[in-house]
């Protein structure tokens, strides 16, 4: 298990929102808050065979609506 920086907000499998962004609890992966806005994260870390697609994308939108981001992936992808 990595350590986990932030705040857990909240936990989605090995997937966790933090004050910071986005964690994963299973193998270092992070994405920072400031980047949630970029256009292709859920194609780039579904494709990961280690992902959990599901748990990955509720925690990508729950992070979107923490953090108060707008992403043209929301609920479309």
């Amino acid at each position: 298990m990595v350590k986990v920086e932030g705040k857990i907000i909240a936990t989605f499998g090995d997937w966790v929102v933090t004050e910071y962004g986005i964690e994963c609890t299973y193998i270092y992966y992070f994405i920072a808050k400031e980047r949630l806005h970029e256009s292709d994260w859920i194609y780039h870390v579904c494709e990961k065979t280690w992902v959990n697609k599901v748990n990955f994308e509720n925690a990508f939108n729950h992070a979107l609506d923490v953090h108060n981001v707008i992403s043209p992936q929301k609920d479309h992808y």
